[in-house]
């Protein structure tokens, strides 16, 4: 959660993408914890090892990591996430239709 590059390169060399991806009861990731801390360059890894997929994962509530960088207001997260993703990973709707920008207009980020 820290966003911590090496760590995560640890766990993807010994768990490989399968425990980058894991979700946990809430179908949260560690995309989805990166992207609301802001932490753009161990997202950036994960983005490496698990790709689009792994970065449009939604979670119970149909959240991305878009929605939790869009939350947070994280510009820098959210500029990566729509260089991996395209238009698409952005504009992706939760289970109440928000979007991120949505999400980032709510939390006064605009």
């Amino acid at each position: 959660e820290g966003g911590h590059v090496e760590a995560l390169k640890y766990l993807g060399e010994v768990g490989g993408r399968e425990l980058l991806a894991q979700p946990d009861n809430q179908g949260w990731t560690c995309a989805h914890l990166l992207s609301e801390g802001g932490h753009v360059e161990a997202l950036k890894y994960l983005g490496k090892v698990g790709g689009r997929e792994l970065l449009a994962q939604p979670d119970n509530e149909g959240c991305t990591c878009a929605h939790e960088a869009g939350e947070g207001g994280h510009v820098e997260a959210l500029k990566y996430l729509g260089e991996v993703g395209g238009r698409e990973l952005l504009a992706l709707p939760d289970h109440e239709g928000w979007t991120c920008c949505y999400l980032a207009s709510a939390g006064g980020h605009v």
